[in-house]
């Protein structure tokens, strides 16, 4: 091992200097192993010290991440008779236009070899690739397996964004509340009473009984004191005049409390320009609605895409997605998931739970937002703990991949 790293340094695979990484990110430090393409007694010792690595765990194939990984996955593949994959970054628009070249069969187990990681955005979207086309990976080194602080220093998060995910790590908390309650003294008194396990409480204004002016001084008082977000639940889906009038007006004027809104991706990203520009301050921001927990919705497949991509033209204000799934591979987005129990199933109202490790560790969102499960419990604020526990677990566990 030693004499290889040697000889890499020979070849000067370390670089140092000043380089700006696809992230955006510079770096004093840059790693190329494209330098060991002209030695191949050097690539095959880094192959074969990559097989010694995996050997725990249980494949039957080997795919390369394009490009620089290919050379390295070639000489796992003839040294130790593994069948080779190649995983291109488009699929041909002639031929058989496939996107994995190689022969398969669906629920075979594949090691997926990279050569540097910094964000592991491209093993996620390999992995990704695969596993539609039936393949198994047995361990997944990815962008969720950044932990929530690494996150805030991508270029790319977002205001909102950061200050969450800071928020996150420093309370160690990825839970949010759901305050589903009747009226604002039952709101009030759920932010007192459980405010210290949560990042964010979130509430539908327009469902509590006697709101006014004071209520949500109160509540951000309690939130500045517990150190939680407040998290309207709006879901605006409006024109963008419209949408604008419903967050600074009204009874509500939301853009003077809510830290952060939930925006509909059916109206186009007009009602995100506008609320952008009446936000009452650069840090607060929208999730966009590209999912939904209860059953039957149509907020899927090429749907849930364009919301996605309708974000990116409000990167400083879009912090992310309301979704039950991993709808993104960048790692600068949060993921807010909602109907989640500590035990799967549904409410016999088109609501279906799932567990914080199924969302949290093998989904990879990044918050967990409960309602009934704590509001509904005797012990509100031991079962609030238990929630914090668990998805908390759930996050350290998947940052424990890496």
């Amino acid at each position: 091992m030693d004499e290889c790293t040697d000889r890499l340094l020979d070849v000067q695979v370390l670089k140092f200097g000043t380089y700006t990484l696809r992230t955006g990110l510079v770096s004093p430090v840059y790693v190329d192993f494209r330098e060991i393409f002209g030695f191949p007694d050097l690539l095959c010792e880094l192959a074969e010290l990559i097989f010694q690595a995996s050997r725990e765990a249980q494949y039957e194939l080997v795919c390369g991440v394009p490009y620089t990984a290919l050379p390295l996955a070639t000489c796992l593949s003839i040294t130790h008779r593994l069948p080779l994959l190649i995983r291109r970054k488009e699929a041909k628009g002639y031929g058989t236009k496939r996107i994995v070249e190689g022969k398969f069969v669906p629920g075979q187990t594949c090691l997926i070899v990279e050569d540097v990681v910094t964000f592991g955005t491209s093993i996620l979207d390999t992995a990704r690739i695969l596993q539609q086309a039936g393949l198994k990976v047995p361990r997944i080194i990815s962008a969720a397996a950044m932990s929530y602080g690494q996150r805030t220093l991508l270029p790319t998060t977002a205001p909102f964004a950061t200050r969450l995910l800071s928020l996150m790590e420093e309370k160690r908390t990825n839970v949010a509340l759901a305050a589903d309650v009747l009226s604002c003294a039952e709101a009030l008194a759920l932010a007192e009473e459980l405010g210290p396990e949560i990042c964010m409480f979130k509430i539908h204004a327009d469902a509590l009984g006697g709101f006014d002016e004071s209520f949500h001084l109160r509540l951000a008082e309690i939130a500045k004191r517990h150190r939680f977000l407040l998290f309207e639940d709006r879901k605006f889906a409006d024109i963008g005049s419209v949408a604008r009038r419903q967050y600074e007006g009204g009874i509500f004027r939301i853009s003077h409390w809510a830290d952060v809104v939930t925006v509909h991706a059916v109206a186009g990203p007009s009602a995100l320009l506008s609320l952008q520009e009446a936000c009452s301050s650069t840090d607060n921001g929208a999730f966009i609605v590209s999912e939904m927990s209860c059953q039957g919705s149509l907020a899927v497949g090429n749907y849930t895409q364009a919301a996605v991509e309708m974000a990116k033209v409000c990167r400083d204000f879009v912090a992310g997605f309301i979704c039950t799934s991993r709808v993104t591979t960048d790692p600068s987005w949060v993921l807010v998931t909602p109907g989640v129990k500590l035990q799967e199933g549904g409410d016999g109202q088109g609501q279906q739970y799932l567990t914080p490790e199924e969302v949290i560790g093998r989904r990879g969102t990044d918050v967990i937002v409960v309602g009934r499960g704590i509001i509904d419990a005797d012990d509100r604020l031991a079962t609030a703990q238990a929630y914090r526990h668990a998805a908390w677990q759930a996050y350290e566990g998947r940052v424990a991949q890496i």
